[in-house]
């Protein structure tokens, strides 16, 4: 399928099967994971969504995703993450989608 690359920000449930379906429907990105654990969950290597895990903040998010030529990002966290966690990591990544012009949506 041709359409923007994307990026799926997910952990070890929700974000994983929606990575795992766009990928089966011809997406190619990413799927940002915070920790080790979650991208061993992935353990597709080679497939067209790639695993990177480690948490990012704006500058690092703004790289990776120009680097990328990602045009559209899904979050897909875990709605019962820490709360000050997912309030930070929603405001980085809204940010960095008014500075680089993508769509941001959360699932």
């Amino acid at each position: 399928m041709s359409g923007p690359r994307l990026a799926v920000f997910g952990g070890t449930t929700e974000g994983r099967i929606l990575a795992e379906r766009l990928e089966q429907e011809g997406f190619q990105g990413l799927l940002l994971v915070a920790t080790e654990y979650g991208a061993l969950l992935w353990g597709q290597e080679g497939a067209g969504i790639q695993v990177r895990a480690g948490r990012l903040e704006q500058d690092a998010m703004e790289a990776l995703f120009l680097g990328e030529k990602i045009g559209l990002v899904i979050d897909a966290t875990h709605p019962y993450a820490v709360r000050a966690t997912v309030e930070h990591h929603h405001l980085v990544l809204f940010r960095a989608s008014e500075e680089l012009f993508f769509r941001a949506f959360r699932y």
